[in-house]
């Protein structure tokens, strides 16, 4: 069989035998949920592993049956959820996995012949799933539970933010496509007249004159508007750009056609107006969506929170949307779940993985009265956090911020760019008035067209356009690669970094705890005892517990408790086993058992007195790590690849064990713009002047 899982095709952990049936074939998966999503696939939807272009994510655990209920609630919907008419409602997801066109069509086959649902449309380009329901028909977690059961886990939308950027987009697009019908019609006109030039009948050439008219002025006045409205603007803050000679041109080869049209004469410009408007409007709408998809990633962080999050009252826990909390809430964060917003700890010890907010892989202590961040994972026990910032004020929102700073804030090539631009601009203007007065006085019935030649060939629509538009498309590529740019000067400096700096942890390793080596003390077979271990690990989501998680069988455990610090305990098989720190697991007996193994991160197995085995764990290096070195030494950057780093002015890169310079340099990073995925830093002359990156955000 394949060494990858059939579902989501990652590598197949040592010890795991799990199948799934395809066309009478036995295919190999790589765990449980793997298992469970293929079967539900298959079982109506088995064409999606025939046309998927992408492999599959791999899920989380099976949802809970009342794990979407929260979003019945009308406080929850209203901050996405829009009511439509006829009863209807509608509201927009942001879908982890969506991965290609195949995902696509199997969540709009599996959830369209539910009853109620009206309409489902999902991009794959920009990961968003629309559903459409009638709310008396069907519930809204009903729908989430089928989405999420797929493997697709949904996020909500906020319906202003939805509605503005699907406005943006969609203003952008009729644009394109009146332009692009437009110019089509009018070009096919138009080739009447430079076939049969002056041997066109009168009558004929007048229609044609009046027929292309017709198409051309909604092209020019619809299509053309935000040309004419920069020209105005720029008009009135006495900064022309490279609007005002595109507004004019169009102006006055509109206008002049026109009047050729009535008044009789030899030439129109109908076909050359709505060219030059489709051109300029691919422009615009390539720009646009470079900003869209930079928005998204911004959605995406925001999806990293919780959807739900159970609330403490008097009356017990009661699970709430996280947009139901306010300051002051107390609520429950569980082992593996995600903090849902900025507040401080005030019951219990834990430890919190912030990777997505510092970029540091290893998990950091947290004690009462610590804060704790929203969208940092509990990698211990359960916990109480109790509210102090929600929504836009965490500072995980204040990403999104940084981001839409960077779309805001000038890089200093298009600042130049811009100044060129407007010089250049005010030369045209000069240029052209003065060879329409030369041609006013030579040849009267030239002056329009050379003057609108000079206009339309000279206009620096490459140099006012481009530069924005790359800028826009690498951030929005650098984010996608888990690198987010909160300042253009960043980007633009990245091009003369010469050393590239790598983090070890999550960077060049996989972040993914495996297990390395087992070691069995009582004799017993090591498959009992790692089946053992996964049962008493079955639905944590910790590392430690993802480490066991391939060697699940049908081994019930009975009675699990947390001990928080050490480990977890429960019943297997009538016995009561220990799994977690060596002196937790075995008691007096670890100390002696410890010495033999060697060095390592080790997790023990016993009854609380005697040790059964030992379980070394690793993490390993990324598929792609070496890879990814040699193409940066091919590049002819320089590379520091340890678990810290100090910065020296002989242009040269020390490595360091101290993780508190490790943090420090991911400081300066963040500093100069790299935030907060950090995934490695340039170094020239001793200042850092961009980012290198390689990995997931």
């Amino acid at each position: 069989m394949s060494g990858h899982c059939f579902h989501c095709h990652e590598p197949l952990p040592a010890g795991v035998d799990l199948t799934v049936a395809v066309d009478g074939q036995a295919q190999p998966v790589c765990c449980p949920g793997c298992q469970a999503v293929a079967r539900l696939i298959l079982d109506g939807h088995a064409d999606y592993y025939r046309f998927r272009t992408a492999p599959a994510a791999r899920p989380t655990a099976p949802p809970a049956a009342d794990a979407w209920t929260a979003f019945d609630r009308p406080q929850a919907q209203a901050a996405f959820v829009q009511t439509l008419a006829n009863g209807r409602a509608s509201a927009g997801f942001v879908v982890e996995g969506l991965r290609c066109a195949a995902c696509a069509w199997l969540i709009e086959s599996h959830l369209a012949p539910i009853d109620g649902v009206h309409e489902v449309r999902v991009s794959p380009a920009t990961g968003r799933v629309q559903l459409t329901w009638h709310p008396d028909a069907v519930h809204l977690s009903a729908l989430l539970t089928a989405l999420d059961a797929l493997g697709y886990r949904p996020h909500p939308l906020p319906a202003e933010a939805r509605q503005a950027a699907q406005r943006e987009r969609q203003t952008a697009l009729k644009r394109l496509l009146v332009a692009g019908l437009g110019m089509m019609q009018v070009s096919s006109f138009a080739f009447a007249f430079y076939v049969a030039g002056d041997g066109l009948e009168p009558t004929v050439r007048q229609f044609l004159r009046l027929v292309s008219m017709l198409v051309a002025l909604p092209v020019l006045l619809y299509a053309g508007r935000p040309f004419f409205a920069g020209a105005l603007r720029g008009l009135r803050h006495r900064r022309p750009g490279m609007d005002l000679p595109v507004g004019l041109a169009l102006a006055l080869a509109g206008g002049a056609s026109v009047w050729v049209t009535f008044s009789g004469g030899q030439e129109v410009y109908f076909d050359s107006v709505v060219m030059f408007v489709f051109f300029l409007s691919v422009s615009r709408w390539f720009e646009a969506d470079a900003r869209a998809r930079v928005r998204s990633v911004g959605e995406a962080l925001a999806a990293a929170l919780p959807a739900s999050v159970p609330r403490l009252s008097a009356a017990g826990p009661h699970a709430v949307a996280v947009s139901e909390l306010v300051p002051g809430d107390r609520v429950l964060v569980g082992s593996g779940a995600v903090v849902p917003a900025d507040g401080v700890l005030v019951d219990g010890r834990t430890k919190v993985d912030e990777a997505l907010l510092t970029g540091e892989a290893q998990p950091r202590p947290r004690q009462p009265r610590q804060a704790l961040i929203a969208g940092s994972v509990n990698l211990g026990p359960p916990v109480t956090l109790q509210v102090q910032r929600t929504g836009a004020a965490t500072q995980l929102s204040q990403i999104s911020h940084l981001l839409e700073r960077a779309q805001a804030e000038r890089p200093p090539l298009a600042l130049q760019a811009d100044r060129l631009a407007q010089g250049f601009i005010t030369l045209v203007l000069l240029a052209a008035a003065a060879t329409a007065a030369y041609w006013w006085l030579a040849a009267p019935e030239r002056w329009l067209a050379h003057t609108l030649a000079v206009l339309v060939v000279a206009c620096p629509c490459a140099l006012a356009l481009a530069t924005p538009t790359a800028f826009a498309a690498a951030a929005a590529g650098l984010a996608r690669r888990g690198l987010l740019v909160t300042r253009g000067a960043a980007l633009q400096g990245l091009a003369r970094a010469d050393t590239a700096l790598f983090d070890k942890t999550g960077t060049l390793t996989a972040a993914r705890a495996q297990i390395a080596a087992t070691h069995s003390l009582d004799g017993q077979p090591a498959e009992r005892h790692l089946a053992v271990a996964a049962a008493l690990e079955l639905g944590a989501s910790h590392p430690y517990a993802q480490a066991f998680a391939p060697h699940a069988t049908d081994l019930p455990a009975d009675d699990r408790q947390t001990v928080p610090g050490a480990g977890v305990q429960g019943v297997v098989h009538g016995q009561r086993w220990r799994l977690g720190t060596p002196p937790f697991a075995g008691g007096a007996d670890a100390a002696a058992a410890i010495a033999a193994p060697g060095p390592g991160s080790w997790v023990g197995l016993g009854d609380g007195g005697t040790l059964a085995a030992l379980f070394r764990l690793h993490d390993p290096l990324r598929a792609d790590a070496m890879d990814t070195l040699s193409g940066v030494r091919r590049r002819g950057r320089r590379i520091c690849a340890e678990l810290g780093f100090r910065l020296v002015r002989s242009r040269t890169c020390q490595a360091s064990d101290s993780p508190t310079r490790a943090r420090r340099s991911k400081r300066i990073g963040r500093f100069f713009g790299v935030t907060p995925q950090l995934r490695g830093i340039a170094v020239k002359g001793g200042a850092v002047k961009g980012c290198a990156v390689k990995g997931e955000p």
